[in-house]
């Protein structure tokens, strides 16, 4: 706590918040009082539980979602890249009938041949597999570089000074979906056994969410 305290700093740059002992954060951003008017505080972290500090800071700024243009002609919907719901239309989708889930138990290898992102508007598909790689960056790229993206505010009262921003891991390009499918579905078997610890990480952490238990 001392350290936290004492020298006074114009710019912080604080990684990982979420680890951090409860009030550190608090504590910390006070070191950039004599600095009122030139000072940065950047915070990089997942978040954790709902309500926490990180979750806070995010919702105090401006809340910026990356948000991407449907491909198809006529359509033009814009979409975030989250993981879809089994009843509702859009999202990070997989078929589950007999053959991906012969018995009540995943096949993986044929599940990830069915694994892909849906338009929720107009149901096309950009596809996990080949020709993935297009489709990837594609949703990486700002719209005037020949991409799809651009950053939507979702908080237009927060001061202008304080800008948030927010995404998932279904976002970088160099993130295997099958792999984060993967952890997802052995995520869900843990809750069998009782275990949600695998399930909150992937909450944190692959959809960039805080968890509420």
């Amino acid at each position: 706590e001392s350290s936290l305290q004492s020298t006074p700093f114009r710019y912080l740059f604080l990684d990982e918040v979420r680890q951090w002992k409860k009030g550190a954060l608090a504590m910390v951003s006070n070191r950039t009082r004599r600095y009122p008017h030139n000072y940065k505080h950047i915070i990089i972290s997942c978040p954790d539980m709902e309500g926490d500090n990180v979750h806070r800071a995010f919702t105090a700024g401006n809340q910026k979602h990356w948000m991407i243009q449907c491909r198809r002609g006529g359509c033009g919907h814009e979409f975030e890249l989250l993981w879809g719901e089994r009843d509702k239309p859009g999202g990070l989708k997989w078929d589950v009938n007999e053959t991906t889930k012969p018995n009540g138990k995943y096949n993986f290898d044929e599940v990830v041949k069915t694994l892909r992102f849906e338009c929720e508007a107009c149901g096309e598909q950009y596809w996990a597999i080949a020709p993935s790689h297009a489709d990837r960056k594609y949703f990486t790229r700002r719209r005037e570089n020949g991409g799809g993206g651009r950053w939507v505010a979702t908080n237009p009262n927060a001061p202008s000074t304080d800008r948030s921003y927010t995404w998932g891991a279904l976002l970088p390009h160099f993130v295997d979906w099958k792999q984060e499918l993967k952890k997802f579905l052995a995520a869900r078997e843990a809750l069998h056994w009782g275990e949600f610890k695998d399930l909150k990480d992937h909450w944190n952490e692959s959809r960039g969410l805080p968890w509420t238990d």
